[in-house]
């Protein structure tokens, strides 16, 4: 079972692997929570039923929450930069 935030579902479920991965190969990667796994999992089934938000609560968010850290997003952060760039790029051509 994998315990995930997606916008697929809308939001925090616990569902089988093969639905999870959607015959996609899928690579398990070790958390650098540095709790115990039990923990984890506690704080991440203490989300089930959240809705997804891209801004507020997407699956990066969810995954830092889960391994008892701040809510971070890299994607979103990136996303948020390269708007901003193209905005001024956009106005500094105008002049």
């Amino acid at each position: 079972m994998v315990i995930s935030n997606s916008r697929r579902r809308g939001g925090t479920f616990e569902e089988c692997w093969a639905e999870f991965s959607g015959g996609v190969p899928v690579t398990v990667k070790e958390a650098r929570s540095g709790t115990q796994g039990h923990a984890t999992v506690r704080r991440a089934r203490s989300m089930l039923g959240a809705a997804w938000r891209p801004v507020e609560f997407n699956c990066e968010h969810f995954v830092e929450e889960a391994c008892g850290r701040t809510r971070r997003s890299p994607q979103l952060h990136g996303a948020v930069m390269i708007s901003v760039l193209a905005v001024l790029l956009v106005l500094v051509g105008r002049q």
